[in-house]
């Protein structure tokens, strides 16, 4: 007895891209249903969902490293799948991507699901391999690559080369990546920069129109303003943003928006993740006036969380909680993570004068940025831990609610997995790498096709 196209659809959905990618072979007709753009669509709508997602409700739950390797030493206490294959840089440090694959269920220790070695105190990090980056762009001649993971979304990975090229990457269906066409409107040579935007890319989904973006902010400079002397102003131009679209290929500018007040600028610089049409950067409110006496850095008017709707390409500012605004508290390695994939997690380490340093999470109230009048000014945050880790860690990614990937400022094997709830940290986790060079997501694989992605864009359209 044959089986219905929507119970075939609703199981297929749900398989993994590389199950799916052997499927292809079973038939013509399975091959041109997996690869439809309705099924694509409807693949990554349950991916997406941690309430449907395969990932999310499964015991195993990825994450997707940067490293930096100093030398070719393997470690020893988890087998390797394969050889690396990573770039060497000017330093013969070499930059490689990792998958770590945790088991869910393994930091329970009342667990019934857990069937590992209960003796292994790392039996949560239940595999790890090195990916293949032979398919990454060699860098430009005269350039170093970076590499740097610039965010994720739906199975693509946007990652920074160099100062000149992006790359939009799906690692699940061994597919090359695509490098983004030149950037036509913003010089990245600006001599009069001194403000550093090599972080300002984002990268996100548009639920509207089915389609990825790269966001970039430029930094166009300043002029001198009034006599040459030691008492001249500069003018700062405002930010120059313009917009990438994976299914038109093509660059364009936007309106700068919320990102320019009368008086001031906001400065997108750090950008932090995507989630739910929104991007998220960590940045700064400036005047656009400074004193040609000081440093232009130095006269930032305020710390501020700034926002950019993918659907409606709208920027927003939203204030840090109250107590980062309190004259006797001081905050280092601000950061922006996602909380439970549905709500915006601040991380701070603070302190008191020079004692009683110590990290803490705020959370943003998960309804926040979803009305159709919703003041950004007005955001409400709600502190919810606060654990004694000091600047020597800092935070890459959330792998389970309350288990938290942290790279230590020391030693070749610095990642360890800190719990929030029993506040106690693993042992170092047996992954070599400099410590500077570390970097993570929470992965979710996709069968998306950045190469076929603009003829699969029409094909909806």
């Amino acid at each position: 007895m044959g089986m219905g196209n929507d119970i075939l659809l609703h199981i297929l959905s749900r398989l993994l891209p590389k199950t799916l990618t052997r499927f292809k072979c079973v038939s013509k007709w399975w091959c041109a249903l997996i690869s439809s753009p309705e099924f694509v669509v409807k693949h990554v709508q349950h991916n997406s969902d941690p309430d449907n997602n395969i990932l999310s409700s499964a015991s195993t739950c990825t994450v997707l490293l940067r490293r930096l390797l100093v030398d070719d030493v393997v470690c020893e206490r988890r087998p390797q799948k394969h050889i690396i294959h990573g770039f060497e840089d000017q330093d013969t440090k070499s930059v490689v991507f990792s998958v770590l694959n945790f088991c869910c269920y393994c930091c329970n220790a009342n667990s019934d699901n857990c069937h590992c070695n209960n003796s292994d105190p790392l039996r949560f990090l239940s595999s790890f391999e090195d990916m293949d980056m032979t398919n990454l762009k060699q860098p430009l001649i005269g350039k170093e690559n970076t590499f740097r993971i610039v965010g994720h979304c739906n199975g693509i990975i946007c990652v920074q080369l160099n100062a000149a090229e992006v790359v939009l990457w799906n690692p699940a269906i061994h597919e090359a990546p695509k490098l983004l066409p030149p950037e036509p409107y913003l010089d990245v040579h600006i001599a009069s920069s001194r403000r550093d935007m090599s972080q300002a890319l984002g990268f996100g989904y548009d639920p509207k129109t089915n389609d990825y973006k790269v966001v970039d902010i430029g930094y166009p400079g300043n002029e001198l303003y009034g006599e040459y002397d030691d008492g001249d102003d500069y003018i700062i131009y405002t930010p120059k943003p313009v917009v990438y679209s994976l299914g038109t290929d093509t660059w364009r500018e936007i309106a700068t928006g919320s990102l320019e007040t009368e008086t001031t600028n906001l400065w997108p610089e750090d950008f932090q993740f995507y989630l739910k049409g929104m991007c998220y950067w960590v940045g700064h409110e400036q005047s656009k006036l400074v004193d040609g006496g000081a440093d232009m850095l130095v006269e930032d008017i305020r710390d501020v969380i700034i926002s950019f709707d993918m659907r409606d390409e709208v920027f927003h500012d939203i204030l840090l909680p109250h107590v980062y605004c309190l004259s006797s508290m001081i905050f280092y390695d601000i950061r922006l993570l996602p909380w439970h994939h549905k709500s915006v997690a601040l991380f701070g380490c603070y302190c008191r004068g020079h004692t009683n340093e110590s990290f803490g999470i705020w959370v943003l109230q998960e309804e926040f940025g979803n009305g159709p009048n919703n003041n950004y000014y007005n955001a409400t945050w709600t502190k919810h831990h606060a654990f004694d880790l000091t600047r020597t860690h800092k935070p890459l990614a959330f792998w389970k609610s309350d288990e938290i990937l942290l790279v230590s400022e020391y030693g070749h094997q610095p990642l360890v997995s800190y719990n929030l709830h029993t506040k106690a940290s693993s042992e170092c986790l047996p992954i070599l790498g400099n410590p500077d060079g570390f970097a993570a997501v929470f992965h979710v694989p996709s069968i998306v096709s950045v190469l076929g992605f603009r003829k699969l864009y029409s094909q909806v359209l």
